[in-house]
């Protein structure tokens, strides 16, 4: 696309329209029956009842999307067979639909509420316990406190994920959720069920190290753990062991490492990542922010991580990571195997390192860094490497690209022109975003264009890029790429008239696409 709206819907797609379509007929004989009747009715047999769990996720997805999703509607869709049900943002009340399922649906395995802050303790109270069969919780920006995760520490003991990011749950939440410990201390074997968690999500709540060091002792097969710092939990946990070479320091099963400064009121200890990564061999993600005391030394501990596919880096006021000393020797010794790279406030980047090294990339996030540099002569090259330099890197598996420059700060901070044959070289890219980058030109995407004709490109989005024109963006208006989405905010050269004439043109050649502007 702008390809023509050509393409034939499946029989599924359209079954799902007509039901979604016709829904106030559907539900008419329960609205003329028992729509006056403000009783509440345990079990109605209605015209769902006989749909497989897929099926009602469905009708109740499109129905959310496209809001209008009312309250008799989901009366009847919440049945026998439901087994995932999305609440999430949902504003009003929504106590009554969680009585209806926790009646009816005695199977249900996943319960997404986020965002509901209408939910009280004593809904929670009232109704969780009756879904014991619930694998997948998500709570995360609502008003869940301690409480909901000691109801299901007790209740929930098939749970394998738990979303409560944004909540007010705290240590004893924690506590409650994995240790057959009371608030008052005392042994109680109906609470802490929940040791099958494999993935849990607890940023921005007011769980500190203790609570976080409680979790990685109490859930053996926790494999995803989103928290302020996992390494310095570790580190604190084994550090004295590690040193003097004790035995039985236990291994753990996560396959994502977490290092900031948030919620740690001890600073960054050397030695810490290296050693979190020695315990957590199965690692494949990691998230940096720099602080002081982590150092260029500190990040080559990475290098013992041979499954890592996504590496974030951010830098700070007290970065002492450098990219020839610290970032570089990692992409050179894992490079080939990272799909996933960030790199945000660094001092300096070189992106033909990245190019050269990271060949299999398919995100790349370049965020904000002060300086960008391409020549790397042999003469200047560190003594980490000994392979000679290709002359034309590319980024042939690239899908998504991310480029923000703070040019009004860092004259530097802008993407080198010549490094933008190599990071738009690649025909698998779907979404491009490039912010406040004046070496971005005309020339650059209609070359790119002639390339590959961004085949695959379905979201464009620049900001500030003042030096792309209507001739830049007309290469791309043609029905060689899949574009759905190009949003220009604050782009000098683009005019409103410009932007008229390309949704002018997409309607009259029946265009998917949508030009937005500002």
């Amino acid at each position: 696309m702008p390809r023509a709206k050509t393409s034939i819907k499946t029989l599924l797609d359209t079954c799902l329209e007509s039901v979604t379509r016709n829904m106030d007929e559907w539900c008419s004989h329960y609205v003329e029956t028992y729509g006056k009747d403000k009783k509440f009715y345990r079990f109605v047999v209605g015209p769902f009842d006989p749909l497989p769990s897929k099926l009602l996720v469905q009708i109740i997805g499109i129905l959310r999307e496209e809001k209008r999703l009312k309250k008799h509607y989901l009366e009847l869709l919440i049945t026998q067979q439901l087994g995932v049900l999305d609440l999430s943002r949902e504003v009003d009340e929504i106590a009554c639909h969680l009585r209806l399922a926790a009646i009816r649906c005695p199977n249900l395995k996943i319960l997404n509420l986020t965002g509901c802050q209408k939910i009280s303790k004593q809904v929670y109270q009232e109704f969780l316990p009756s879904f014991e069969m619930l694998q997948v919780v998500d709570i995360s920006n609502t008003n869940s406190g301690d409480s909901t995760l000691y109801i299901l520490g007790a209740y929930c003991k098939d749970l394998r994920e738990l979303n409560v990011t944004s909540c007010p749950v705290t240590d004893a939440g924690i506590q409650g959720l994995c240790l057959s410990i009371d608030d008052l201390g005392k042994q109680c074997d109906r609470l802490g069920q929940c040791k099958l968690i494999q993935k849990l999500m607890i940023s921005y709540t007011k769980v500190t190290k203790k609570g976080i060091q409680m979790a990685l002792e109490n859930l053996p097969t926790l494999k995803v753990f989103e928290c302020c710092s996992s390494v310095q939990a570790l580190a604190e946990m084994h550090l004295s062991a590690y040193e003097h070479h004790l035995p039985d320091i236990p291994k753990y099963s996560l396959i994502d490492l977490h290092c900031t400064n948030e919620s740690f009121d001890t600073p960054y200890r050397s030695g810490s990542l290296g050693l979190a990564a020695s315990l957590c061999a199965s690692v494949i993600r990691v998230r940096i922010v720099t602080q002081e005391g982590l150092s260029d030394i500190d990040l080559l501990g990475l290098l013992a991580l041979e499954n890592l596919r996504e590496l974030s880096v951010g830098g700070g006021e007290e970065c002492q990571i450098t990219f020839d000393g610290g970032v570089a020797p990692i992409l050179e010794g894992l490079g080939k195997t990272l799909t996933s790279l960030t790199l945000a406030e660094l001092p300096c980047v070189n992106i033909r390192a990245i190019t050269e090294y990271c060949p299999n990339l398919r995100f790349l996030f370049l965020v904000m860094n002060h300086s960008y540099s391409l020549a790397w002569p042999e003469e200047e090259r560190k003594p980490f490497t000994s392979k000679p330099i290709k002359i034309d890197p590319v980024l042939k598996k690239l899908e998504s690209l991310h480029l923000v420059c703070v040019s009004h700060l860092w004259s530097t901070s802008v993407i080198p022109s010549e490094s933008f044959p190599s990071l738009l070289s690649s025909p698998e890219l779907v979404h491009l975003y490039v912010k406040d980058c004046v070496t971005l030109t005309d020339e650059i995407l209609q070359k790119a264009a002639l390339l590959h004709q961004f085949k695959n490109l379905k979201h464009l989005e620049l900001e500030q890029c003042n030096s792309v024109t209507k001739q830049g963006i007309d290469s791309l208006m043609n029905e060689n790429n899949p574009l759905k989405v190009i949003k220009l905010w604050e782009c000098r050269s683009i005019t409103r008239q410009n932007v008229f004439d390309w949704n002018k043109v997409a309607k009259k050649k029946k265009w998917k696409v949508l030009v937005e502007w500002s």
